[in-house]
Parts: structure tokens; C-alpha cells; sequence
């Protein structure tokens, strides 16, 4: 007994085969340029993730700012909420009006510490990055006049 063959004629499967490769081509190419959009969209997510992860870390910076700021204000409230009491119901005692200028002259006292400190530490930290300049500066010189004497 013979296999029953499918095609009667060759030419009718190398015309199978070549529409079957055709297509397997179709799917691969198909395939590559899905693949490429892929790698677009991708791409422009972590550019977006990125671009908000500096934008979220920006908005963190200013909220802090606000409230320092914010502190701040409400001290100066405090403050002058004590003046408003003090100076509104007549009351210009000596004793109420000296204990706000000790407060007053503490308050001035710290914060000028805060800027002597400040100032301070910006200085050091200014001679810090300047000592390898000079450094290098009193280096060239010595370099120059060793130079010139030979």
C-alpha cells in the first residue's frame, strides 16, 4: 500500500512553502518593529520618571524653605503679639516694658551669634578651598625661580 500523497503537482508546494515563508518573514519583521516602538516608549517613560523624580525633589526643597519660613513668621508673631499686648491696653509699665527689651536684646544676642558662626564657618571653609590653590601658586613659584637661576 502507497502513502496518499497531498500535492499532485511540486509546483503547488514550492507555492505553499513560499507563501509560508513569506509570511514567517511578515511575523518577524512585525515583530522587530513592535519591538523598536517598544524601546521608544520605553525610553520616554524613564525620561518622564526621571523628569519627575527631579520635579518631586525640587517641590520637597521649596516646602521645606516654606517651612523654615513659615517658623519664622510665627515667631516674629509671638512677638509681636507680646508688643501688641504690652503697648494696646496702656499698660507702659517699666517692669513689662524692660522684661520685653531683655527678650528683645536675647533674641538679638543669639541671632548675631548665629551670624558670627556662620561667618565663621564660611570663612574656614573658604580657606579650606583656597589652601590648594595657593599651594599650587607657591609651588609655580618656586618652579619659576629655580628656573631662572639655572
Amino acid at each position: 500500500m502507497e502513502p496518499a500523497l497531498c500535492f499532485s503537482d511540486p509546483k503547488e508546494m514550492l507555492s505553499i512553502l513560499t507563501e509560508l515563508e513569506e509570511q514567517n518573514l511578515s511575523f518577524v519583521q512585525n515583530f522587530h518593529e513592535t519591538e523598536e516602538a517598544m524601546d521608544v516608549i520605553r525610553k520616554t517613560a524613564q525620561h518622564s520618571q526621571d523628569k519627575m523624580n527631579q520635579e518631586i525633589q525640587h517641590l520637597r526643597q521649596q516646602i521645606e524653605i516654606m517651612q523654615a519660613t513659615i517658623q519664622r513668621e510665627q515667631e516674629n508673631v509671638l512677638v509681636l503679639q507680646l508688643k501688641s499686648k504690652i503697648f494696646s491696653y496702656g499698660e507702659y509699665r517699666a517692669d513689662k516694658q524692660d522684661n520685653m527689651l531683655k527678650l528683645l536684646n536675647k533674641k538679638v544676642k543669639i541671632r548675631e551669634e548665629k551670624v558670627r558662626l556662620k561667618k565663621q564657618h564660611q570663612e574656614e571653609r573658604l580657606k579650606l578651598a583656597l589652601e590648594p590653590l595657593q599651594t599650587a601658586k607657591k609651588d609655580g613659584k618656586e618652579t619659576h625661580a629655580t628656573l631662572r637661576t639655572t
